[in-house]
């Protein structure tokens, strides 16, 4: 549910439940067929809904090479999958290849269709988490943030990256404001909200 919702953080916790409950094994094979039942483009071919599928829980795992092969052999069978576009990107992030998961983002942004608004949303979101992390784009990071925002609601990974591309523009306010509206989420890190909270002071 979290994941069909855009908040990775609290898909994140979710699924650390379910291991913690079951085994990281049988957690995987739950999550992969509750996602099987609610495909993000029903329109697609089966070989890729079912590795782009296993892409996203490997990412859920903490498995990003792992996932990126699975959207890769994904994509290869539907190149203009938008969402495993995306799943590939984030993988490629967290495998320090910023450039790609940057065009792919772009990408996917690009192609998805106009009933996918909220999953171009998640799409902009993530951009915005990359963008944010460089003062020459971070302007354009706050503006695909709010984007995002304004489609998925309060998520804490976007309150991040909008509270960062503010603070690279200057944006005082905004900065605090952000750091202010991630104090007000659950299951935050120590680390995070001891960073909001600072930012708020």
């Amino acid at each position: 549910m979290q994941l069909n919702r855009g908040d990775r953080v609290e898909a994140s916790f979710a699924y650390g439940k379910a291991v913690a409950l079951l085994t990281p094994a049988d957690a995987a094979n739950a999550a992969w067929r509750e996602l099987r039942f609610l495909p993000p483009d029903p329109v697609q071919p089966e070989e890729s809904l079912d590795r782009c599928t296993r892409g996203c829980i490997a990412l859920l795992e903490g498995q990003p090479v792992e996932a990126l092969r699975e959207a890769s052999n994904g994509l290869r069978f539907a190149p203009q999958f938008a969402w495993c576009s995306a799943v590939a990107a984030e993988a490629s992030w967290r495998t320090n290849d910023a450039a790609q998961a940057e065009r792919l983002l772009r990408s996917a942004i690009r192609q998805y269709g106009v009933a996918q608004e909220l999953l171009r949303a998640d799409a902009k979101g993530l951009l915005a988490e990359l963008l944010s992390a460089r003062k020459e784009t971070a302007a354009e990071a706050a503006g695909l943030a709010r984007d995002a925002l304004t489609a998925r609601g309060e998520r804490v990974t976007l309150l991040v990256a909008l509270g960062r591309a503010c603070e690279a523009t200057g944006d005082v306010p905004c900065a605090r404001d952000a750091a202010a509206r991630i104090l007000r989420l659950p299951h935050l890190s120590g680390t995070l909200r001891a960073q909001a909270e600072e930012r708020v002071r």
